[in-house]
């Protein structure tokens, strides 16, 4: 009896000690990125100092800065990115629970690409995706950070968070008031540098860009169109 009561505490033990291992975030390929190259770098950074529940210390850095918490090297062929599995640390579980991780994609020149900004690890399941972690933080962004999903998960979330009010709706009712601008039809002259443009790329996301260069330098050939988010004077011959 004694040798079964050990072995079931040892089993406890085990099973206790499982809980607090790396998350596995899965590897995916997403045909979204628009940069380039033949590889780049996914690298997380964290916002707060933490102790992780197997009593592991971790560092907070910088987004941008010269030291990270993880890097990650992903394939490109085209537009199409392949990253492979991740192990992150969860957070929830942490000596600081509010603490956030950022993810930022890096082109082959070290431009910062695609990010998934201020996300949070629970501890379960130990097995997840990106797209389970998007779910998971929806409300602490405002846009889908793309370059983490693949096209299929994308539609997916649209409507997971189009019932859940968040990102959707959001971006519609504001699109309903303001006036839709055609930067490849109508005739308009617009300074590159001024601000609030929205880009409906394809009907599927909602993506912001802080001046109309921005917003050409990003989208490149890609078609779609761009809604104006605040007043600006438009006048004739569209020049870009």
């Amino acid at each position: 009896m004694k040798r079964i009561i050990f072995t079931g505490l040892f089993l406890a033990a085990l099973a206790s000690s499982a809980s607090a291992v790396d998350v596995n975030v899965a590897g995916y390929t997403s045909a979204n990125w628009q940069y380039g190259g033949k590889t780049a770098k996914m690298r997380l950074y964290l916002s707060n100092q933490i102790e992780t529940s197997d009593n592991k210390i971790l560092q907070p850095t910088i987004v941008g800065g010269k030291s990270w918490n993880k890097e990650m090297v992903c394939t490109v062929s085209g537009m199409r990115i392949t990253c492979g599995d991740i192990f992150l640390d969860s957070t929830e579980d942490s000596s600081d629970p509010q603490a956030t991780y950022s993810a930022v994609f890096y082109d082959d020149n070290e431009q910062q690409r695609g990010e998934f900004r201020e996300f949070k690890i629970p501890p379960n399941p130990q097995t997840t995706s990106w797209a389970e972690l998007v779910r998971h933080n929806r409300t602490s962004f405002t846009t889908l950070p793309t370059l983490f999903l693949t096209n299929a998960q994308i539609t997916e979330l649209q409507g997971d968070l189009r019932l859940a009010g968040n990102i959707s709706d959001f971006a519609k009712e504001e699109t309903k008031q303001r006036s839709q601008f055609d930067i490849s039809t109508d005739s308009a002259t617009i300074s590159e540098q001024d601000g609030g443009f929205l880009s409906s790329k394809e009907s599927k996301y909602i993506q912001e860009y802080s001046s109309l260069s921005a917003a050409v330098s990003a989208l490149r050939s890609t078609t779609t169109s761009l809604v104006i988010s605040k007043k600006t004077d438009v006048t004739a011959d569209l020049k870009v």
